[in-house]
């Protein structure tokens, strides 16, 4: 079974009736960015190199998808293991993609009030302010 077939029935059957809809769109979104080496190959001759490369690329441009693609991927091969498909999950020798979240400016109290009386000069002020 290649892993694109096992991925679609293994979220028909293990994700679609435990997690909320947005979960399970999440999960999709995230597996599609997987290469079509990985998806095309029998779930058995997956290998860990080849899920991390997969993996780190997607970190390179959207590092919480890539947290969320290997997520989806470790339970997914971890329940082929325990169904025997496969002997040993290959995401036990992939690393999670490292992710930094990013600080948020606020603006100060006085800060809005600037803003809010420059918006009010503009034609669109009341867009802006909204």
């Amino acid at each position: 079974m290649t892993l694109r077939n096992y991925l679609d029935l293994w979220l028909d059957t293990y994700v679609k009736p435990r997690r909320a809809p947005k979960t399970v769109e999440a999960y999709k979104s995230a597996l599609a960015h997987l290469s079509s080496m990985n998806f095309d190959a029998q779930i058995d001759q997956l290998t860990p190199i080849t899920l991390q490369r997969d993996i780190n690329q997607l970190s390179a441009i959207y590092p919480r998808q890539a947290q969320i693609l290997f997520i989806a991927l470790r339970a997914a091969l971890a329940r082929a293991e325990r169904l025997g498909m496969i002997g040993s999950s290959p995401m036990r020798l992939c690393d999670p993609p490292a992710h930094e979240p990013q600080e948020i400016s606020i603006l100060t109290p006085a800060e809005a009030a600037a803003y809010v009386q420059a918006a009010r000069q503009q034609r669109a002020g009341a867009l802006l302010i909204l």
